[in-house]
């Protein structure tokens, strides 16, 4: 896949000791420590490394890529704090002295994440004249996370991390007030819910690979429930698999079932609970909470940067199109320009050559019309002896005919072509007795330039057909000349 298109987020779930990617229509399964005290193993790391950049090669055409990874609840602290209503750096300075005081460990030693209520008249409180804020913070030590993290930059990614408890069921904790129980295969996380918002977070170790375990665990965490509380109970099991579980849950009313098939990706990686708004109780690697809320609203979702690349790379070669054509045709247009200066220096060669050859074609004698002339009017049969023509236009011809009337009409043609302007017949013998040949001598004077230039001399081109697909020049023989002498005998 060619990483200028590759996904520009990919989501991940650790759960049952497997990191489960999903990007897109891909899925990768890496093995990966269950215990969160637990350190990756090089061969574990190494395997993350690599799917991470399959699932998402970098580029640098590209932002990096967004991994964001939920967390099983085994070592999640929630608190509710009470925070001054201020913003800005000074909100995070307070937040950060209360996460202090609140947690045991120091807050560099923590990944936390905060988040306010959803219902902010539910989050204000007035105490000695100045105006508290409740906010929820979850924690958990830096080294359940850092090597996660570390294996994720190494494959050029940005690491972000929230819990399972709140990816899992996504939209459907909108308002949501109870108790939820997501059973795994080795343990259970179980989450408080007031108004939608995380609350507290803990974990049973048991799991649907030992029911009866199970069973009984969840059977002494919801003893400590306050009565009439909503509960759900969600796991990779069919109906009949759920009841055994609930089994010795009191109060059976109360409990709500939820089951997913055994593998499939929302039991995992929950991808619609990505697609709504900002979740809350993300966790950040580093020591502070991240971005203000006001920054968040200015930033440019990570979904869309990849496209705003791809816009911003296609305007600039739309604006450098222009200049790089010219660069490229540059060299073909100055061998044109070199080929036509070249040119422009032989027209005066060209053009003294272009006025003998037309001197010449103006003073060349019409020897060829006259012969044609004399071709197309002389009688069938005629045979001629001497013919004989200078450049005054004097012709002579002598020979002879099969039929003395012949010459006459020899000559008569001669005079219709309208080629010469006098024709004499010289001489003519009459035949001897028994023979029919007559021989004659005719000389002629052709006209002047200016008055054969009006003649149509050759044959004449075919008309155009009409009412035909036929070709020109089939539909018939051409029409002879109407200046050309005919000769009936030929016809």
């Amino acid at each position: 896949m060619p990483t200028f298109f590759a996904s520009s987020f990919v989501d991940a779930g650790l759960r049952d000791g497997v990191m489960t990617l999903v990007a897109g229509p891909m899925r990768r399964e890496v093995p990966w420590p269950n215990d969160p005290l637990a350190l990756p193993d090089a061969a574990e790391r190494a395997a993350l490394v690599a799917a991470l950049k399959e699932l998402a090669p970098t580029s640098p055409w590209r932002p990096k890529t967004l991994l964001r990874c939920s967390l099983p609840a085994h070592g999640v602290t929630v608190r509710s704090l009470r925070v001054p209503a201020t913003s800005g750096a000074e909100f995070q300075r307070l937040l950060q002295l209360q996460v202090e005081t609140s947690f045991p460990v120091p807050p560099e030693d923590l990944a936390w994440g905060v988040v306010e209520p959803a219902s902010p008249g539910g989050a204000s409180d007035t105490r000695s004249g100045g105006e508290l804020r409740t906010v929820h913070v979850a924690a958990i030590r830096r080294g359940m996370v850092q090597p996660i993290a570390s294996a994720v930059s190494e494959a050029g990614l940005i690491p972000t991390f929230t819990l399972s408890a709140r990816v899992r069921h996504g939209a459907d904790l909108v308002g949501f007030t109870g108790c939820r129980l997501d059973v795994g295969r080795r343990g259970t996380d179980m989450g408080r819910w007031e108004d939608g918002q995380l609350v507290r977070v803990r974990t049973l170790p048991a799991g649907i690979d030992n029911p009866a375990a199970a069973a009984e665990a969840l059977a002494a965490a919801v003893k400590d429930l306050p009565a009439g509380m909503r509960i759900s109970l969600a796991a990779e099991l069919d109906p009949a698999g759920l009841e055994t579980l609930a089994g010795r849950i009191p109060g059976r009313g109360r409990v709500e079932f939820r089951t997913m098939s055994p593998g499939s990706v929302d039991g995992a990686v929950p991808l619609a609970a990505w697609t709504g708004e900002r979740l809350p109780l993300r966790i950040a690697v580093d020591s502070d909470a991240g971005p203000t809320s006001a920054e968040t609203k200015h930033r440019i979702p990570a979904e869309a940067r990849p496209w705003l690349v791809r816009a911003a790379v296609l305007a600039g070669a739309i604006l450098l199109f222009p200049w790089v054509e010219a660069l490229i045709q540059r060299p073909r247009l100055q061998r044109q320009l070199t080929g036509l200066g070249k040119d422009l220096g032989r027209l005066p060669e060209i053009d003294r050559r272009l006025d003998f050859l037309q001197h010449i074609a103006d003073s060349q004698p019409p020897y060829f019309d006259a012969t044609y002339v004399i071709s197309k009017s002389a009688p069938q049969g005629t045979k001629l002896d001497g013919f004989t023509m200078n450049r005054r236009g004097e012709v002579s011809l002598n020979g002879h005919v099969q039929q003395p009337p012949q010459v006459g009409e020899f000559r008569d043609r001669l005079m219709e072509s309208r080629f010469f302007s006098s024709v004499v017949v010289e001489e003519q013998s009459m035949p001897q007795p028994g023979g029919g040949r007559a021989n004659f001598r005719i000389s002629a004077q052709w006209k002047p330039a200016p008055d054969r230039e009006a003649l149509q001399l050759g044959p004449e081109p075919p008309p155009p057909p009409t009412g035909t697909n036929a070709p020109s020049g089939t539909n018939g023989p051409a029409k002879p000349s109407a200046t050309a002498p005919q000769n009936p005998s030929r016809s």
